[in-house]
């Protein structure tokens, strides 16, 4: 049975941003079909650990019945274990490029656990560990890892000389890939926040505690707190294609959250915006900030005020989700890819004065190419099956 309603993408929101009180919290967790919405939709975004600390900060955990609480800490429990296996890998490859005198930026999860965005860690389950290496290290520092054990996997092992990012390493303990990236961002959203820009303004990272971490044992940078939501909102909305679906990720509008409560006033707004407008691409952060404000209820410089076309679009693409049956991804996968042939997705990829036309034309030439890569083509599948 599907217990997912529309509410609960709100719902879910209210718990992990420890804006309902514990009495409102708890009175949630009383029905049970509500209670099981918001854990389906936790647990489909990778959110339980998050959800399991809210549910211990607000002093409830110990309130639920027996079954869900064990249910629960018994989840919580494999999103710690994962967490530890992330930070032992990153002291790891800290020291396999420390010994090389190689740095690289981590990025994304990487970035979060080593500065404390993410606490517990356990709140962010992480899939694999992104860095970002310059393009005269990349080469280097693959060969060392693969000197050290690391393995492309077989599926992943062919990809293109202009991806951003070289094969997936799979580390020697076999619990988590590592991506060496050339940028931060697929060649789709490039334009938004390009290599140099973030190398010019790399910083050392700073823990939640204030500490930083720039001593001499220390291989790793991280990106600004401005280009930290320029990839985050990026990434979800053009490079996996969430706009262009009409998928609401809440894993990537939770971690956008977390960015921003963070940081609050150390984000240049004003650079954010400009990064975008530059690419053609300012509807993709206007729609994200939007639904950061309707769901957590956080506010920045530049969210769009109430607007009706966004809230129907943030209720269609909640809609479309709940109503989707279990697994039902191909068909969104699609539509994502017929969408680059809308006139906003032609402008932004040839540029504002390119013909329509002559655009349509390209994209079905790259579209052609993708179809005659048997690479491309099963990892596509394989992805949205």
């Amino acid at each position: 049975m599907n217990y997912l309603l529309d509410q609960t993408f709100y719902q879910l929101a209210d718990c992990l941003s420890g804006r309902l009180s514990s009495e409102d919290m708890l009175s949630l967790f009383k029905v049970e079909d509500t209670y099981l919405g918001i854990i389906e939709l936790a647990n489909q975004y990778w959110l339980t650990g998050h959800l399991v600390s809210a549910l211990r900060t607000a002093n409830i955990l110990h309130c639920l019945s027996e079954e869900v609480s064990s249910y629960l800490q018994e989840l919580e429990q494999v999103y710690i274990e994962r967490a530890y296996q992330i930070g032992q890998e990153l002291s790891a490859l800290n020291a396999h490029f420390k010994a090389q005198d190689i740095t690289a930026i981590a990025f994304k999860g990487a970035h979060a656990l080593l500065a404390g965005i993410s606490q517990p860690a356990s709140i962010r389950f992480m899939k694999d560990i992104d860095l970002i290496l310059a393009v005269e290290h990349l080469e280097q520092a693959q060969n060392v890892l693969v000197k050290r054990g690391y393995v492309a996997e077989e599926e992943s092992a062919i990809v293109e000389d202009s991806h951003h990012h070289v094969a997936p390493l799979l580390n020697p303990a076999q619990t988590c890939f590592v991506e060496l990236h050339r940028a931060p961002l697929r060649d789709i959203a490039h334009a938004i926040l390009p290599e140099s820009l973030i190398w010019k303004n790399a910083e050392f990272i700073e823990n939640n505690d204030g500490q930083v971490l720039n001593n001499n044992a220390c291989a790793f940078r991280g990106l600004t707190p401005t280009h930290q939501v320029i990839v985050c909102i990026a990434h979800n909305e053009i490079s996996d294609r969430a706009y262009d679906s009409l998928h609401i990720d809440m894993q990537q509008i939770t971690n956008l959250y977390l960015l921003v409560k963070s940081y609050e006033q150390e984000i240049d707004w004003h650079e954010v915006s400009t990064r975008f407008q530059l690419a053609n691409r300012f509807y993709a952060l206007e729609f994200s900030l939007f639904v950061l404000k309707e769901l957590f209820k956080i506010d920045t410089p530049i969210t769009p005020k109430q607007s009706t076309e966004l809230k129907g679009r943030l209720e269609r693409a909640i809609k479309r989700y709940v109503d989707a049956k279990p697994g039902s991804h191909f068909l969104p996968a699609v539509r994502a890819q017929l969408a680059m042939y809308a006139k906003h997705n032609i402008k932004a990829n040839f540029g504002e004065n390119h013909s329509l036309i002559l655009g349509w034309v390209k994209q079905f030439g790259r579209h052609i190419l993708q179809v005659a890569n048997p690479s491309l083509l099963k990892r596509f599948f394989d992805a949205n099956r």
